[in-house]
């Protein structure tokens, strides 16, 4: 029995699945690009910021946290063909966006500026009673704090993500990410590079052009590991009259 047709077909069929995979990652990676521009504006180099902490007169810390954040979000921006430069907000001083497409990694109490444009959400906000229990109003007013500011202590946190105007003034998408304490954040990160947050908050973000959401994270201590994530608020669109 000749061995050459079945071979010839052999070879056609790997072509045919080869040509079908490279199609689909073509396809993904085109969907992951188009779900970046509808977050940051953006979907070329692009400004991670993460909070700096400080540490005596001149020097300036980073959470372990944080950093993992900044690193997680560069991996995924690589994946969406983009390149990030990670950023320092200053501890003592305001956020100074340039003109690059920007993802903010800080919480509302640890910069005022993060505060002010988180602010700008007309469905989702941050409260704080005398900067010892912090906490996030969802719809419906339902109040979602920390499980680590709990008595006993629990190892959860919560986190507001959002796609939201720089300012007032400034209609351009910026990403925040808020962590009620650092934990929070990289559960929201990890929700958003891994879990399908960011296409489910590209969604909502398609009639105003800006969303928000809550997000819970489950962490394991020593060290501080994200167990489990998920949405416990939206997302949904916010700003929408802003948007007429």
């Amino acid at each position: 029995m000749d061995p050459k047709p079945a071979l010839d077909f052999l070879a056609y069929a790997i072509t045919i699945c080869t040509i079908i995979g490279a199609a689909w990652r073509t396809i993904a990676f085109l969907r992951r690009r188009r779900v970046l521009r509808m977050l940051v504006g953006s979907d070329h180099d692009i400004d991670v910021w993460i909070p700096g902490r400080a540490a005596g007169r001149r020097n300036t810390l980073v959470a372990s946290e944080d950093l993992q954040c900044a690193l997680e979000l560069a991996a995924w921006l690589r994946r969406c063909g983009s390149k990030a430069r990670i950023r320092t907000i200053r501890p003592e001083g305001g956020l100074r966006l340039e003109d690059r497409a920007s993802i903010v990694v800080c919480g509302p109490a640890s910069n005022q500026a993060v505060a002010r444009i988180i602010e700008q959400d007309d469905v989702r906000s941050f409260a704080m009673d005398h900067e010892v229990e912090r906490w996030f109003v969802g719809v419906g007013d339902r109040r979602f704090t920390s499980g680590i500011d709990a008595e006993p202590s629990i190892h959860e946190d919560a986190a507001w993500m959002g796609v939201v105007p720089r300012s007032d003034s400034d209609p351009r998408s910026i990403l925040v990410i808020a962590g009620i304490h650092a934990i929070g954040s990289l559960g929201a990160v990890r929700h958003l590079v891994a879990a399908g947050g960011a296409r489910a908050l590209a969604k909502a973000a398609r009639e105003s052009g800006y969303a928000s959401m809550i997000v819970r994270a489950g962490f394991d201590d020593d060290p501080p590991t994200i167990s489990s994530v998920g949405p416990i608020d939206g997302p949904s669109p916010i700003l929408e009259k802003a948007s007429l």
